[in-house]
């Protein structure tokens, strides 16, 4: 068969390399069964083709070979750190009783933080109920343009210190008495939290409005009893 030039077809040494093909020729003669004289068989040589089995470039049969997807790479820190902590949360809100008469009732709710679960609270607190909430006769008494200006703890007392909006509320002492049981009760729902001390632009204040709800030392939940 070398005689022929039929080995040439698979000697291209390209084509060796890029289909993974090792190819190996017998020239020793068979045995025949009968341990008689040997058959070359009219000196055909026996020819052995092995195909390497790390061979990617394609498979027998034009089978397409299909590659496992990608694992999904883990979070970095990074990303964790970014990632926001979730809790629940119990706000507080304003309803009217078969007297007609103010008084505050909790929703429970599912909060998202990143550092301060106290200042996520009492500012999902600040922008109100939520459209079912409100469909439920809840509302919040603390003005609309109130904002945090910064939260902090020290002890059993919160500080929460508020913009001048806070000062004032157009339904008088009713309404400011009301937005104060928002504040103190929804910060008292923490555990490490008694009482708060409410701060207007970083200081204390004794009053709030003219009308002289005393606001000059921490409240709790009993001082509105």
């Amino acid at each position: 068969m070398k005689d022929t030039g039929f080995l040439t077809l698979f000697q291209n040494k390209d084509d060796n390399k890029e289909h993974g093909v090792q190819i190996s020729y017998n020239t020793e003669p068979e045995d025949t069964h009968d341990g008689g004289p040997q058959d070359t068989h009219g000196g055909d040589e026996l020819v052995n083709i092995k195909i390497d089995p790390k061979d990617t470039g394609g498979t027998s049969g034009g089978e397409e070979v299909q590659e496992s997807p990608a694992p999904t790479p883990a979070p970095t820190p990074a990303q964790e750190k970014d990632r926001p902590n979730l809790r629940k949360a119990r706000l507080y809100f304003v309803v009217m009783n078969e007297n007609d008469e103010f008084e505050i009732k909790s929703v429970t709710r599912s909060v998202e933080y990143k550092d301060s679960p106290l200042t996520a609270t009492l500012q999902a607190l600040l922008k109100g109920p939520t459209t079912k909430e409100f469909n439920n006769e809840f509302m919040n008494l603390v003005p609309k343009q109130t904002k945090i200006n910064n939260i902090y703890v020290k002890g059993d007392t919160a500080y929460v210190d508020f913009n001048e909006d806070f000062r004032f509320n157009s339904l008088g002492v009713f309404g400011l008495t009301a937005q104060l049981k928002q504040v103190v009760f929804t910060a008292t729902e923490f555990g490490n939290v008694d009482q708060v001390q409410i701060l207007i632009n970083g200081k204390t204040v004794n009053y709030l409005a003219q009308e002289g709800v005393y606001v000059g030392k921490p409240l709790s939940r009993k001082s509105f009893k």
